[in-house]
């Protein structure tokens, strides 16, 4: 071998001179996934492995690939015949539609066939191949490919820490940012160039000399492969292990609030600007000073830089400081392709639920001077904002501070990335909230009038006055057309303020003299996709609300908002909605009897909903613990919401709850066209679903784990009104209980179905009601099954 091995060198040794005079980049600076694609590792799309490419997120199906050519297995698994498959192998789409190739359902029944391979499905039968993955899924399945066995070598939870120990990596990884397929190749290499288990090779050394499934000329190239080489040639070295960057935003909440001040991770990114105009400010550090075009004083934008920026065509690179935007003198307009970027990444926490400060020494803060009580509104000289308008505006790694908001307003071609807006003062939970009021801030992140191809990416925003991201123009008149959402955060939204004036705020602190009739009229949501506005083709993926006032995802019900056309979720969750609308101290009750309404809830009337939607297509969404329900649906007047495969006005596909009251609700009016395909419920503390009544309602495959013994865990007819059967009101109460007023109210569903299995609920508990006055047409086929364990982790993590 040895002999072989150095006669393999001098021919290798010859290949790479020639390659080296012909292409003048040594391999250390060559890309890891060009590295890969070289080998024949990463393949590409139709463009190869291109920037596009190289930028986008790796899909389950993608990974699996490369799981089997680093086990040395494509080959047999596109000869394989077998014919079983996961039960989504046919009908899994991609976001534009499109199925599974012959080649990938062919891999698939061979990764089905084969799952001790360690590449394996959900415990419902699905893979789910178009499912975004994340670090921490692509570290385990390398360290399978390395020969490590799950449970045995290394735990689910265990995977980064085993990823260092292992020699995969020098940085422990974490599951923040997103994960392109340039990290992946990052993880890659690594795993390459990493031992087996077994000791005896690298994991390139095995695909070069046993499966013979890399070609050792090409490894040798890019610098994979190690060989002997002569002295009169250079030896090829081997690549340092990369720091790992930025991991997806999947890491799994906790119902602590965070109160210390989360580490920011920063990274330069002036080099990615080389012909930016520099802007400092005083509180900047000399190094900056010495090169900015210009510096603001006591952080105050001069009247030629904001016109600088307001007539487009530049981009503006601001060194970390603080700088002041409040009063209509000092807000910043964005004229056509004008960038302003901070100049470093803001980076988000690996945890979804931490917030981060905005912090001067390394970021770009733009900010207001005033600090007044949460009860105290903030007046037009004291309210900032940065407004991007026309077209092809960027804004990039800045931070807004204080009583500051990011209109987008009348713009195209826009991007926001990376961008943080924290609307409080001091640290949570010991500081106050920034209020600016209803009108002038109605979102943080607000998307205003006729807006078109606006990309919103990896942004944070913490502690709204009113909602989080919000696209509302007053009017259904004005169009929000192509607007994406990737990665972007909520956290706290809604400060739960006192609206109105005279009789209602007299009736507000009637009704909330504990807190002088403070937060009686908010309706504060994370992510208010449509309110009084027309959208069209409206997507969000990987986006997360945590603790929203009153509803995480929420888009205005037809009757006062727009119409809608194409909305989409995919991978986005929502945590603990409504719970922090509750008086200090108490807990939620519900009954008949005026004695039990001890005033626990502090809303008005408030859905308490993780995602209250009209319509849509929803994919991979998870709610967890919201106050009311978890999915509250109404599709009355929404005919074309779901755009994506039309089927039905709202198709759920793989979403479900865990811990809320209620998992899915469909009430208030005629609910028609609710799809439903394998919506899991786990633990609903009343019911996994109350339906109210429709047409084509088509429950399917719903998996069903029960906590509570005493309810039919489906309840099918009887107007809820969910808003005044959870309300502090004893008279609401009493108007949703029987012989109240909405009593006479019951469901009728035609041309429907209900499919699904109950696990956990006693033999003497009936799986589903149909309450007396109501009816159902249609099959109703559940299962129930108390012996299987059901893991909630597949579900929800």
């Amino acid at each position: 071998m040895g002999k072989l091995k150095k006669l393999l060198a001098l021919i290798l040794g010859l290949a790479l001179i020639a390659t080296l005079i012909m292409v003048p980049v040594s391999a250390a600076e060559t890309p890891d996934a060009l590295k890969l694609e070289t080998i024949g590792v990463l393949k590409g799309t139709g463009g190869g492995v291109d920037a596009a490419y190289r930028a986008s997120v790796p899909m389950r199906y993608q990974a699996a690939w490369l799981f089997l050519r680093l086990l040395g297995k494509e080959a047999d698994a596109k000869a394989f015949t077998g014919t079983a498959n996961f039960s989504d192998a046919a009908t899994a789409r991609t976001a534009a539609g499109n199925p599974l190739t012959a080649e990938n359902k062919t891999m698939l029944a061979y990764l089905y066939a084969n799952q001790t391979l360690g590449f394996q499905g959900y415990t419902d039968n699905t893979f789910r191949p178009f499912v975004e993955i994340n670090a921490q899924m692509y570290y385990k399945i390398m360290l399978v490919a390395l020969g490590y066995v799950e449970n045995t070598d290394f735990t689910w939870n265990s995977v980064f820490d085993k990823a260092v120990e292992f020699g995969l990596t020098t940085v422990k990884p974490s599951n923040t940012g997103t994960f392109s397929i340039d990290q992946l190749a990052e993880a890659t290499v690594n795993a390459l160039q990493s031992n087996l288990k077994n000791g005896t090779k690298t994991l390139v050394e095995k695909l070069v000399e046993d499966d013979k499934s890399i070609d050792a000329a090409k490894a040798a190239q890019v610098e994979l492969y190690e060989v002997e080489v002569p002295e009169t040639t250079a030896a090829p070295t081997t690549t340092a292990a990369p720091t790992t960057t930025a991991a997806p935003t999947t890491a799994a909440p906790t119902t602590a609030a965070p109160t210390t001040k989360a580490p920011t991770t920063t990274t330069p990114a002036n080099t990615s600007y080389p012909n930016a105009i520099i802007v400092a400010s005083s509180t900047s550090t000399s190094e900056w000073k010495n090169k900015a075009t210009y510096i603001c004083i006591n952080g105050e934008l001069s009247t030629t830089l904001r016109s600088a920026i307001q007539a487009g065509n530049k981009t503006f690179l601001f060194a970390p400081g603080d700088y002041y935007i409040d009063g209509n003198d000092r807000h910043i307009y964005m004229g056509n392709n004008t960038t302003i970027a901070g100049a470093t990444q803001i980076i988000q926490p690996a945890n979804r639920q931490t917030v981060l400060y905005p912090d001067p020494t390394v970021m770009a803060v733009f900010k207001t001077r005033a600090v007044l009580a949460s009860t105290a509104e903030c007046n037009a000289d004291q309210f900032g904002q940065i407004v991007v308008g026309g077209d092809g505006c960027r804004v990039i790694d800045i931070a807004l501070a204080g009583y500051s908001i990011l209109k987008i307003q009348n713009a195209g071609n826009a991007t926001i990335s990376r961008v943080l807006v924290h609307n409080y003062n001091g640290t949570y939970p010991n500081g106050s909230w920034c209020n600016m009021g209803y009108g002038r801030a109605t979102g943080s992140i607000w998307v205003n009038q006729n807006c078109e191809n606006i990309k919103i990416e990896n942004c944070q925003i913490q502690f709204s006055s009113h909602h989080g991201f919000l696209i509302h123009s007053g009017s259904k008149s004005y169009i929000a057309k192509d607007i994406t959402l990737t990665g972007v955060r909520a956290l706290y939204s809604g400060c739960g303020q006192l609206r109105g004036q005279g009789t209602d705020i007299a009736n507000a602190i009637a009704k909330l003299p504990e807190t002088n009739g403070h937060g009686y009229y908010d309706w504060s949501v994370g992510f208010d996709l449509c309110e009084a506005q027309t959208i069209i083709n409206v997507k969000a993926t990987n986006c997360y609300a945590f603790e929203s006032w009153k509803a995480g995802f929420y888009t205005e019900p037809a009757m006062t908002g727009g119409p809608i056309t194409n909305l989409q979720l995919f991978g986005c969750r929502s945590d603990n909605a409504g719970q922090r609308a509750m008086l200090p101290g108490t807990t939620l009750k519900v009954g008949n009897n005026p004695a039990e309404d001890s005033g626990t809830t502090i809303f008005k009337e408030g859905e308490g909903a993780n995602f209250y939607l009209q319509g849509g297509y929803f994919e991979d969404c998870v709610s967890v613990n919201a106050l009311k329900t978890g999915w509250y649906v109404s599709t009355e007047l929404r005919p074309d919401a779901n755009g994506y495969d039309n089927e039905g006005r709202a198709h759920l596909v793989d979403c479900g709850d865990m811990g809320s009251p209620i998992s899915l609700l469909t009430e208030m009016y005629d609910c028609p066209g609710v799809h439903t395909d394998r919506f899991f419920s786990l633990n609903a503390k009343e019911f996994a679903m109350w339906l109210f009544s429709g047409s084509d309602n088509q429950i399917r495959n719903t998996i069903i784990l029960c906590s509570n013994k005493v309810n039919e865990p489906i309840k099918i007819g009887y107007m809820l009104r969910m808003q005044l059967r959870f309300s502090r009101d004893a008279n609401n109460q009493r108007n949703t209980s029987t012989g109240g007023k909405y009593d006479v109210l019951r469901g009728s569903f035609t041309n429907s179905t209900i499919t699904g299995t109950v696990y956990g609920l006693p033999a003497g508990i009936e799986m589903h009601e149909i309450v007396s006055g109501a009816s159902f047409t249609g099959p109703i086929t559940l299962t129930r099954n108390n012996t299987a364990t059901v893991n909630t982790s597949d579900y929800v993590n």
